[in-house]
């Protein structure tokens, strides 16, 4: 069984607790990963990631409803978000804010500084991002799959990092 080592408060004063995913989780991860992402992983990068070394944790709200997911990488003394996610239901309420500021706090141990991308027209993920003290440090144009207006496109990612340590 996973058990808590992380817990974080929101605004409303309610309680959510952080989990290491084991792999009875992965439908139900998989699932929100769709319900939350436009763009979503696949089953089988949630499946490698969790037999690999990355760090794959579980949001859960007061009623133990896993609500949210989060996948990093560490090696070399950095860290890097691979994926985060709230399902829609929970999205709005500071839940993915305050969950990764709770991160790069646990972090601060094994690493001096987190990275990420995202995508350049996810204005919401990249407000969390600075919130939480994240700086735009680089771009890598044409990376990501898209389509607009119907048809196949491509889209920069916007390269952002923290420090960890102060």
């Amino acid at each position: 069984m996973n058990s808590v080592f992380l817990t974080f408060h929101l605004a409303n004063g309610k309680l959510c607790a952080v989990k290491n995913l084991v792999e009875e989780d992965l439908s139900k991860v998989y699932h929100n990963e769709c319900l939350a992402n436009p763009f979503p992983w696949k089953k089988s990068h949630f499946e490698s990631s969790l037999t690999s070394s990355h760090l794959c944790v579980g949001v859960y709200s007061d009623d133990q409803a896993l609500i949210g997911h989060g996948v990093f990488s560490l090696a070399a003394g950095e860290a890097e978000l691979l994926n985060i996610a709230v399902i829609p239901g929970y999205q709005g309420q500071g839940i993915a804010r305050e969950f990764l500021s709770a991160m790069c706090d646990y972090l601060q141990e094994f690493a001096r500084e987190i990275f990420l991308e995202v995508r350049e027209n996810n204005i919401r993920a990249i407000s969390v991002y600075e919130h939480t003290g994240f700086n735009c440090v680089g771009e890598r144009p044409n990376y990501y799959p898209g389509s607009l207006n119907g048809k196949q496109s491509r889209e920069t990612a916007l390269i952002y990092a923290r420090s960890l340590r102060i």
